[in-house]
């Protein structure tokens, strides 16, 4: 059994493209949850990013690595900016949470960066499964696959082995 996989911020105090490059790409090199393979080409640009070796169109490329990571998350896991945290730029009038943007340009406004517990998702499955969530066995319907959870009151979900793959415990 391996460990849970760890929630939390990776990076506190700024959204700007600049500042969230090179500490994604590290977290993407240092990625070591489950069996999904990291295709080779991504490797080598986060490793160049590493290094300093900045792409021509780096909000492209923040964008890219946070496909990759949260392609690679657990199930109900995503990776990007605290659900919490409003869009700086327009008050959140954009209706963005300060996610990676399409019309607002970040300014450092103490975000934080990271895992998170996808809850809109689980409510999502947990509305969308009321017929086949029995005895805590939920059908992830994007990933497809099974997944057990506990509410009590922290949230753990497990594979069909009972092992947790996270908790907020």
């Amino acid at each position: 059994m391996t460990a849970p996989f760890q929630l939390g911020s990776i990076s506190t105090g700024t959204l700007k493209t600049e500042d969230l490059l090179p500490v994604v790409a590290l977290t993407l090199l240092r990625f070591s949850y489950g069996p999904k393979p990291i295709k080779p080409e991504i490797l080598t640009w986060a490793g160049q990013i590493t290094r300093g070796e900045y792409p021509a169109y780096p909000l492209d490329a923040l964008r890219k690595l946070q496909g990759t990571l949260n392609d690679l998350c657990p199930p109900f896991v995503y990776f990007g900016p605290h659900p919490d945290t409003p869009c700086t730029e327009c008050k959140g009038v954009c209706g963005d949470r300060a996610g990676i943007r399409r019309t607002c340009n970040g300014s450092g406004d103490g975000a934080d960066f990271g895992f998170w517990p996808d809850w809109d998702g689980l409510d999502e499955a947990l509305v969308d499964s009321a017929d086949t969530y029995i005895d805590g066995v939920l059908w992830n319907k994007p990933r497809d696959e099974a997944v057990l959870i506990r509410c009590t009151p922290n949230v753990t979900v497990m594979d069909l082995d009972r092992n947790v793959l996270w908790t907020t415990a």
